[in-house]
């Protein structure tokens, strides 16, 4: 399947045209100027409560108070990193990363959570997200067509450390409909490439190749549709492994 990802960056036509603009409302919301809310190179997101607390305690990051209580971002002392939490869904991560770009960040690293759609993806397996098939809307307002591949930007710098640590290389079905990911649809997806199903990753490509912002996705397979039935591993003893897995790579490859 041909990829689309690297077509899509943005023009200043494309840019000016836009009525809301992401500084705009940021500093609009907090009330804080540009140079207050500048950040970091680096920008670790995170959907979770649990892994958000668990970087925070091994790295030490502090809140930065001028995105509260907007945004919770925790920046590591003396690094070039920080740590955002974002809300699931392919708009929410679009929103972010505009406004992570728009004040300085230039490196995106994602850590969310897929269901398996394929025999050889089991749960809490951590897969590297090469690219996503578009199944969602959001992809649309960065040129990218439904049902296009699209390509991260930064995987070839991430191949081998994420492999050395037995990740696993996938393409990922992005959908923006949790309860309609049908057995047709799965048949469907699956026969186009993709092994695993997330609700992210397009839209989270489509704004960092838009943007030249870098990006690179990873997430740990939480539930399987492959079976006749849903089966949730949330609570399994793979999950909680696959993500101090995940969460142990971050912090030692991953910190500026």
């Amino acid at each position: 399947m041909k990829g689309s990802g690297k077509n899509s960056k943005k023009s200043s036509d494309d840019r000016e045209s836009s009525i809301i603009h992401p500084r705009e409302l940021v500093q609009a919301i907090t009330k804080r100027g540009a140079e207050e809310l500048s950040l970091k190179k680096r920008a670790i997101v995170v959907f979770d409560a649990t892994s958000l607390d668990l970087l925070k305690k091994n790295t030490g990051a502090r809140p930065n108070i001028y995105w509260l209580p907007y945004r919770k971002i925790f920046e590591i002392p003396q690094k070039n990193t920080f740590f955002v939490r974002s809300y699931p869904s392919s708009p929410n991560i679009a929103i972010l990363a505009e406004e992570m770009w728009e004040f300085g960040s230039r490196e995106m690293i994602l850590f969310g959570l897929c269901g398996s759609i394929a025999e050889d993806v089991s749960i809490g397996d951590v897969v590297i997200v090469e690219g996503a098939i578009c199944g969602e809307g959001t992809s649309s307002n960065y040129g990218v067509k439904r049902g296009s591949l699209i390509m991260s930007n930064w995987f070839e710098e991430w191949r081998k450390p994420a492999e050395d640590e037995g990740f696993i290389t996938s393409y990922v079905w992005t959908t923006d409909g949790l309860y309609r990911e049908t057995k047709r649809k799965i048949d469907h997806y699956r026969k186009k490439g993709a092994t695993v199903v997330d609700m992210e990753v397009a839209s989270f490509y489509a704004v960092c190749n838009y943007l030249n912002l870098k990006g690179i996705a990873f997430l740990l397979t939480s539930d399987g549709l492959t079976d006749p039935v849903w089966v949730p591993g949330f609570h399994s003893d793979e999950f909680t492994f696959g993500r101090e897995k995940i969460l142990r790579f971050l912090l030692n490859k991953s910190i500026l």
